[in-house]
């Protein structure tokens, strides 16, 4: 691309190159297939999958329990937080395949991705692990959501059956 093609934001970005350069050393670079994210209040929620946990955050205004992990409460925009571990038992309320994945995800192809609710209250959007039966799926089965340590060694999590251990090597 050249310069001139740049909006002013994709100037910035190619003149500083930082959103390109140094987010290994920032904190969030061990977390799913691409990383997206540098460095965030809720970093160490990729800590806690290394753990083999799940944690998600509540807000310490309103008691509302949010997953994946927010710095920011959705209800009231409230910064003020604290960690919540979760069981990770989840009902799934709607599932999907993904044939035509966007690129960056094209060699998983095809995954399935399913919508989930946690006891605690929040929904989570997830990879449905390969070990778990496509033909056994059907809308609210009993799942778990677990830690996963991805093919590239970085961590994610992912919806698997009830009896599946943390951190194992998943394929998702």
């Amino acid at each position: 691309m050249e310069e001139s093609e740049c909006t002013p934001f994709a100037l910035c970005l190619l003149q500083n190159d930082f959103a390109f350069r140094g987010l290994e050393q920032l904190g969030f670079e061990r977390f799913g297939w691409v990383s997206y994210a540098s460095q965030t209040r809720i970093s160490k929620f990729v800590d806690y999958l290394q753990e083999g946990k799940i944690y998600g955050t509540k807000c310490k205004e309103c008691g509302c329990v949010q997953f994946p992990p927010r710095a920011h409460c959705v209800r009231c925009l409230s910064s003020s937080f604290e960690w919540k571990e979760l069981a990770g038992d989840c009902v799934l309320i709607t599932y999907t395949k993904v044939e035509a994945a966007p690129s960056m995800f094209k060699e998983q192809a095809p995954y399935l991705l399913g919508l989930a609710e946690l006891p605690e209250g929040p929904k989570v959007f997830a990879w449905i692990d390969k070990t778990v039966p496509e033909d056994r799926i059907n809308i609210g089965m009993k799942l778990k959501l677990n830690p996963t340590k991805l093919a590239n060694g970085n961590l994610c999590y992912a919806l698997t059956l009830p009896n599946a251990t943390s951190l194992d090597k998943r394929q998702v």
